[in-house]
């Protein structure tokens, strides 16, 4: 089974509330039944913005081994990490870290934490798409993730493809026009 929460539309200040309720559910099932489950937080940075949710997330970082939860935690920077009690406890709890593509921009804290060798550093610096640095058990190595067409149609979220993909459903189904139109 799959649960989501989304708190996408949530008016700011209810964010921490809802934080705390869908923290409370997580753990109290996982700490119900011990079975191998994995928690994905996308847009984590979001949880760190208040203390509730960077206590949730370090919280789980520290005992989900213990459950048989897996902890997923996706970050577009590495800075929103550094430097915060929460998201140290999240990385040092870690059993692996994959960067992809670093701008200039961030670099920098980035480097400051993980302390590139300068081919690291240029390889973050030019990765194309997919490509990145894996982290775990102690080594550093390029990677390059691809996605089958398959997989690529499901994660996508470019507007364009999205749009074809509704054209090309809409065509199988016998209707000259998506049922969704932007």
């Amino acid at each position: 089974r799959l649960v989501v929460f989304n708190i996408q539309q949530l008016e700011e200040e209810l964010r921490p509330v809802a934080i705390h309720l869908i923290a409370s559910f997580v753990w109290n099932r996982v700490r119900r039944q011990r079975r191998p489950r994995m928690l994905v937080i996308d847009e984590a940075w979001t949880l760190l913005r208040y203390p509730e949710g960077g206590a949730f997330i370090s919280g789980l970082a520290r005992r989900a081994r213990k459950y048989y939860l897996g902890l997923v935690t996706i970050w577009q920077k590495v800075g929103d990490l550094v430097g915060t009690e929460h998201g140290e406890t999240v990385l040092t709890n870690s059993d692996m870290k994959l960067l992809l593509k670093q701008s200039d921009e961030i670099i920098e804290a980035a480097d400051a934490r993980f302390r590139f060798t300068p081919s690291e550093r240029r390889f973050l610096l030019g990765a194309l798409k997919g490509e990145g640095l894996l982290f775990a058990r102690g080594g550093r190595w390029p990677i390059k993730i691809e996605a089958s067409p398959a997989e690529h149609r499901l994660a996508t979220t470019n507007p364009r493809e999205l749009l074809e993909l509704q054209a090309v459903a809409a065509s199988r189904n016998g209707s000259d026009t998506p049922k969704h139109e932007l």
